[in-house]
């Protein structure tokens, strides 16, 4: 479908690069998992070293069907999809975590942070940056067509890693106009 193909487009050429750019060339972890991975389009793009494994986890069981309809096992090796609040379910320890336009959407967003940061040795996480003029009339809150709670500014972003009692490793802001 069209917005199956934007979605696509979007973690190929926005999320998935931007994110790796973040690791600085570092060798593939082994183990990663991705909190709050809807359809799985970015946990099934995410590479990982030779015999690793990828989780996706998301609270909606009908993303997961669909993540698990969409990227097979037979066709994606080291890949599964749970259906579940991340916090009670029971995984070991991941070497990486990604957070990818999540945190917008939960009520306690920095216990959601720090929460999901025990999962893994670090903690990826992908921010929309919505306080800006394109949004000044927004209505943020639970009727928002997206279900963003909040908007965050770069400073706003930054604190909530600090709320979380995490550190900032390495950050970068990108805009796309097109």
């Amino acid at each position: 479908s069209f917005a199956q193909a934007q979605i696509d487009l979007e973690v190929r050429d926005f999320k998935l690069p931007h994110l790796l750019a973040l690791l600085h060339g570092e060798p593939p972890a082994r183990r990663v998992c991705e909190i709050g991975c809807a359809t799985g389009e970015l946990i099934a793009a995410f590479p990982v070293a030779p015999g690793g494994e990828r989780v996706g986890l998301d609270i909606s069981p009908r993303h997961i069907a669909a993540a698990s309809d969409r990227f097979d096992a037979a066709r994606f090796a080291g890949l599964r999809f749970i259906a579940g609040d991340f916090r009670s379910v029971a995984l070991p320890a991941f070497d990486l975590v990604i957070l990818s336009d999540v945190l917008e959407h939960v009520e306690d967003d920095a216990a959601f942070l720090r929460d999901a940061a025990q999962r893994g040795a670090r903690v990826l996480i992908n921010l929309p940056l919505e306080c800006n003029w394109l949004n000044r009339r927004r209505a943020y809150g639970p009727a928002d067509v997206s279900g963003h709670l909040r908007a965050y500014t770069l400073a706003q972003g930054l604190q909530l890693v600090a709320s979380a009692g995490l550190q900032v490793q390495r950050w970068s802001r990108v805009w796309i106009d097109r």
